[in-house]
């Protein structure tokens, strides 16, 4: 009997260390091969054991999250507050607008003096091929490091012509985009961010450029050998977008602009400074959130799909069987495993067991017995009247230990 119990605790032990190692694996594996998202789709398909109670506070805390940290992030990274530095010869469009979740743009200027044209048009803009020419002189000092810096928004099918008169050689770089010089100014890495790098020798030279794609160029001009006096002359070939003609619906000249959109329309804004001369300037668009929008997506339309969920995980997902053993206590546990660990032979002897405790306790020499009182008869009438039936009876105590001694 004791052999048989023994077994059979040793392959529920047994059972419960490969159950536990599989689960251990699978978690490992699933951690390894998936990502996070994965891992949360596997605990809302039933992939993993767990209540249904306690899926559906998953979903729950998935959906709550992703509808309150989505619309944060749509309204203020995708659609939010947006800040130009360009220049004076720039005509750019509006990039963080939707039709569908911004009610109207604000476009403003940088200084109240500065006014900007704005133009609504009813779709994309198209790229003029005529083009329009400025020009600009600038003379400027440049010292051992010191670095020179001009940008322009181009438009595809420009040019660009550099023209240097200088006692000294300078150095010209062009970078295009402006990620690409921003990762250039953390990084100072040339070979990987410049589009052209090169040294402009003494006296007069120039540099010729024609842009093929629309971006942001930036044109650096530095000074690594000795500090000299620079004269620059820039002349730009500029394409820009047609803005005059039956798809433009309005044109504002303002320091601060605010333009109205139609809901789920091809529209879009394009602003330039109204400034004949060189000038940095700064702009900053902003997007007005359509509420509505915001409120239906990210909170009826998660909720929608939350109650989806909710469901497919109700009739889907059942609760985890319990396991009917009882798991042994810990004292029972640890004989059990010593006994596992020492094999019995047949030749060898053990210790005989006590045997059961027999019905009659009287039987067992060794287990410890009440001590018992004498038993006294109570006194009788004659001795309690001896006197007379008018005496008064002596009390109890004193009749008993009479009789004892008798």
């Amino acid at each position: 009997m004791v052999e048989d119990s023994l077994s059979s605790r040793r392959a529920q032990t047994m059972q419960n260390r490969s159950a536990s190692v599989m689960s251990s694996d699978s978690d490992f594996s699933c951690f390894s091969c998936c990502c996070s998202p994965c891992i949360g789709l596997c605990y809302l398909l039933c992939l993993r054991t767990m209540k249904v109670s306690t899926r559906l506070k998953i979903v729950w805390i998935w959906m709550l999250s992703l509808s309150l940290f989505g619309g944060l992030y749509l309204r203020y990274n995708s659609y939010g507050t947006n800040i130009e530095h360009i220049s004076s010869y720039d005509m750019m469009p509006v990039e963080k607008m939707s039709t569908f979740f911004c009610d109207g743009v604000t476009v403003e200027s940088g200084l109240m003096n500065r006014f900007l044209t704005v133009y609504l048009l009813k779709d994309k803009p198209r790229i003029n091929n005529t083009r329009t020419v400025y020009e600009l002189t600038n003379v400027f000092a440049l010292r051992v490091g010191m670095k020179k810096e001009f940008h322009f928004y181009l438009m595809a099918n420009s040019s660009i012509t550099l023209s240097f008169c200088t006692p000294q050689s300078v150095t010209l770089m062009v970078i295009k985009g402006t990620e690409n010089y921003e990762n250039y100014k953390k990084t100072m890495d040339v070979n990987q961010y410049a589009l052209s790098y090169n040294t402009v020798f003494s006296k007069c030279n120039s540099k010729h450029f024609d842009i093929s794609e629309t971006d942001r160029y930036y044109f650096l001009i530095g000074q690594n050998w000795r500090s000299s006096l620079v004269e620059l002359d820039i002349k730009l070939n500029k394409t820009t977008y047609q803005v005059h003609g039956r798809n433009t619906e309005s044109q504002s000249t303002l320091w601060k602009v605010y333009l109205p959109l139609k809901f789920r329309s091809t529209e879009t804004i394009v602003y330039q400074p109204a400034v004949t001369t060189y000038e940095e300037l700064t702009v900053t668009t902003q997007c007005e959130p359509m509420n509505s929008i915001y409120i239906g997506v990210f909170l009826g339309g998660f909720l929608l799909l939350g109650f989806i969920l909710s469901y497919i995980v109700k009739c889907w997902c059942k609760d985890p069987i319990p396991d009917p053993s009882p798991s042994p206590s810990f004292p029972e546990s640890a004989y059990s495993d010593r006994m596992t660990m020492r094999p019995s032979t047949p030749n060898q002897q053990t210790h005989p067991t006590a045997p059961p405790l027999p019905e009659d306790e009287s039987s067992v020499p060794w287990l410890p017995r009440p001590q018992q009182t004498p038993s006294c008869p109570p006194p009788s009438y004659e001795s309690l009247f001896a006197n007379g039936p008018d005496s008064e009876p002596p009390s109890y105590l004193s009749t008993t230990l009479e009789r004892n001694r008798k």
